[in-house]
């Protein structure tokens, strides 16, 4: 019988919390971390800093930068040892959620590779208050429109994988880490 590994992405427009949890969650239970944002070609960033929203030609080689990571970290299966991988990507889309789940590997791998979508669903009210409050990053306020109108909401029963975890006002970072982390367990 394989093994199993489990690609959690932790998914949602900017402002969400993506890289804050997933880094404190990777910290808490060792497992490797890819930051998505770290992995957008500088023309991205370019765009984004001068408030252009990204579109499909945009996003298709930071989602193949992503899958790319993913395969280095699965390839060393000592950096996995729990079982899991936190990667961070906003995944608006469900065509780009489908094309980071099929992860193709050897044939001969000798562990089958499950990907979730943790999604952080907030409201644009919270999320902009918490993009105005936000320093030292390219992605601005201004850009959480598009991010919303790009926005294909991923439901738990037509998409295999989906997790939503719902984030309001009053909810601490480490309620949020919890509720992860109690679902990836």
């Amino acid at each position: 019988m394989k093994n199993s590994i489990h690609i959690f992405i932790i998914m949602g427009v900017s402002g969400s919390g993506k890289s804050t949890v997933g880094n404190l969650i990777s910290l808490e239970l060792g497992m490797p971390f890819i930051e998505g944002d770290n992995l957008h070609p500088s023309p991205n960033i370019e765009k984004m800093t001068a408030g252009i929203p990204l579109d499909d030609s945009d996003r298709k080689p930071w989602l193949q930068s992503i899958k790319e990571s993913l395969k280095q970290v699965i390839s060393f299966p000592s950096t996995h040892r729990g079982g899991g991988i936190l990667v961070t990507c906003s995944a608006l889309k469900l065509k780009y959620r489908n094309y980071l789940r099929k992860i193709n590997l050897d044939e001969e791998c000798s562990f089958s590779i499950k990907v979730w979508f943790i999604y952080l669903k907030g409201s644009r009210e919270l999320l902009e208050k918490r993009l105005i409050q936000r320093q030292d990053h390219f992605m601005k306020v201004n850009l959480l429109k598009s991010q919303f109108e790009a926005l294909e909401e991923p439901n738990e029963e037509l998409e295999d994988g989906i997790i939503i975890i719902e984030i309001g006002d009053k909810d601490t970072k480490n309620e949020i880490i919890d509720k992860i982390k109690f679902v990836i367990k």
